[in-house]
């Protein structure tokens, strides 16, 4: 049974225990269809690499907060207006590149479509849904408090705050 993990009032345990679900499958209907959610994002090795949160725009009622935008758009590997695909092509797809023995040849979209590629092969995600009016404001708290590192599991590697 793993040790239950509690932040500012809140059981997170779901975020950091339990089978991540794979970006190559997805289960993105499984995510209720309003609210606001927080979720952590694992490599292959079972490394915490990112935390983010989604439905949180501001003055947008509770039943009209879309949770799964945000998890879709990382899975499509497209960087334009995704921090998160921008750190995964920065940390992980440029060094395979330079790595590789092969001569990278520039093509439009080559570099989003490689980024799908590493994500769908090599990360997966944990998710907890807040379904209340104050779900905006708990997820960010969470967000912030994760990023400061979590006992155990340290700091976010793409997205962690180091903290004084």
């Amino acid at each position: 049974m793993p040790k239950k993990v509690n932040l500012s009032g809140e059981d997170v345990t779901k975020l950091f225990y339990g089978n991540p679900i794979p970006f190559s499958e997805p289960r993105i209907e499984e995510i209720p269809g309003y609210g606001s959610i927080i979720y952590t994002i694992w490599n292959k090795k079972n490394e915490f690499i990112y935390v983010g949160i989604a439905g949180v725009r501001s003055g947008v009622p509770l039943k009209k907060r879309n949770p799964r935008s945000r998890l879709k758009a990382h899975a499509s590997g497209r960087r334009s207006g995704n921090q998160f695909c921008v750190y995964v092509q920065d940390f992980f797809v440029i060094p395979e590149i330079i790595k590789s023995k092969n001569k990278y040849k520039p093509a439009r979209q080559l570099l989003d479509k490689r980024t799908q590629e590493y994500i769908h092969k090599n990360l997966s995600y944990r998710y907890k849904v807040f379904q209340n009016n104050n779900g905006i404001q708990t997820v960010r708290r969470l967000e912030s408090l994760i990023q400061g590192g979590i006992e155990g599991f340290g700091i976010p590697y793409l997205n962690g705050v180091l903290t004084e």
